[in-house]
């Protein structure tokens, strides 16, 4: 009788807790990791774009991982369609709604997706400006999307980029430089055509 109710009790607490979406499992990804997915083998095709004279497309590859002082960093490599350039590898890793990149020796806090307002300290760190955002572009159109800025953003030093979920970056765009995708592979799913 007694592990009859304490069944029940469990059974109707995690009803409840389901339909309210209340309940996490272990399983539930972070913020980070569905607004900027990192799996060896995910690749995202963008159209570069700087004033409208300088266009190319670019191909930013998830190559593999590696360890610095103890903490795992996914290797990225960047490369250019029309322009042969030799780039640095880059190595980034996500933590709850933090995105880290790895550089020169030293880690640097690049995304908080949990942060509504600008941050007057780390001034390159990028917050969420505008949430649920409707993005539709080549690969298609995209739902709940994030968009980030940073202090810096207004000059141009931190672009403002929109992120998809498990998708990851769709654009950067800045006074310059900008950004959109144009197809993705993210853990095994495409987007758009290669």
């Amino acid at each position: 009788m007694k592990i009859t109710i304490h069944l029940r009790a469990v059974m109707t607490l995690l009803f409840i807790s389901c339909g309210d979406n209340t309940f996490l499992p272990s399983t539930q990804l972070t913020k980070a990791e569905v607004y900027f997915p990192l799996h060896v083998g995910d690749q995202w095709q963008y159209a570069w774009d700087i004033n409208e004279t300088n266009k190319d497309n670019y191909t930013v590859s998830v190559v593999g991982t590696t360890i610095f002082n103890n903490t795992k960093y996914f290797t990225l490599k960047g490369e250019f369609a029309v322009k042969k350039l030799d780039l640095p590898l880059w190595y980034m890793r996500v933590e709850d709604s933090r995105v880290y990149l790895y550089s020169n020796g030293k880690e640097y806090f690049d995304i908080d997706f949990d942060r509504m307002e600008v941050d007057t300290i780390n001034k390159l760190t990028s917050y969420v400006a505008v949430s649920n955002k409707t993005i539709d572009i080549t690969p298609g159109k995209f739902e709940g999307c994030v968009e980030t800025a940073a202090y810096l953003s207004s000059i141009d030093a931190v672009p403002y980029r929109s992120f998809a979920p498990n998708v990851g970056m769709v654009s950067s765009v800045g006074e310059v430089l900008s950004l959109v995708l144009t197809y993705a592979r993210i853990n095994g799913k495409e987007y758009g055509r290669k």
